[in-house]
């Protein structure tokens, strides 16, 4: 994988290819009423049903950070069943090198007051 880190925002690509920017996929948490947030997510390249791995790949890890999320996932024919592996590696790379840490701990204390 490949990931860039903005102030507020993460760009990732998971994938076999180097790049392949075939389906891109935004996420990002909103605040809700009275039913609490959620994460709005929309395709940004590619048909909505072949950017759906991209879709909800932004959906998790956008719950999960707390950033809006711009990411490509681009898994070799045959590999798909590798994407859930691919985003507990790179989960585990973010918070190692500090990129979830303040947002993972203030996701936590929010979900802890539910």
């Amino acid at each position: 994988f490949q990931v860039y880190h903005l102030e507020d925002q993460l760009y990732v690509y998971i994938g076999g290819k180097e790049g392949n920017l075939t389906q891109c996929a935004f996420g990002v948490r909103v605040r809700g009423g009275l039913g609490g947030g959620g994460v709005a997510t929309t395709t940004l390249i590619g048909s909505e049903a072949g950017a759906r791995a991209s879709s909800d790949s932004a959906r998790r890890l956008a719950m999960k950070s707390g950033k809006s999320i711009v990411i490509s996932v681009n898994m070799p024919e045959g590999c798909e069943e590798l994407q859930g592996e691919a985003e507990r590696v790179l989960v585990r790379y973010l918070r190692e090198n500090g990129a979830l840490e303040k947002d993972m701990k203030e996701l936590e204390r929010a979900l802890d007051g539910l």
